[in-house]
């Protein structure tokens, strides 16, 4: 996100999109959030981390921070060329230990 695009009425903000390769950690999706974004799309779930499942059990209540709610999640989004992406990684860097170790899960 650019910072001119946080300069947009909250209204024009709801129109942005997040895309990642990863399913937003809590942090992530909690910035997302607090930029109005409208809709995050992701590519691949990441178990260890993902907050998708624990931001879909939020108990909103409408009355604290109007502006403030979830935004439109979908999941999936070009999968297999996110995978592709974490099997070059690999790949290409063998040597990085535990890193290496976790793109591999995700390559697969």
């Amino acid at each position: 996100m650019r910072a001119d695009e946080l300069r947009l009425p909250v209204g024009d903000r709801r129109r942005l999109v997040f895309a990642a390769n990863l399913e937003p950690c809590l942090m992530c999706l909690g910035a997302a959030m607090s930029a109005m974004v409208g809709t995050v799309l992701y590519a691949l779930d990441s178990p260890s981390d993902g907050a998708v499942a624990l931001a879909g059990g939020w108990d909103r209540r409408a009355g604290d921070f109007p502006a403030y709610r979830l935004p439109a999640i979908r999941g999936g989004i070009l999968a297999e060329a996110s995978r592709a992406l974490f099997a070059e990684y690999v790949r290409r860097f063998p040597d990085r230990g535990g890193f290496t170790a976790w793109a591999a899960t995700l390559a697969d």
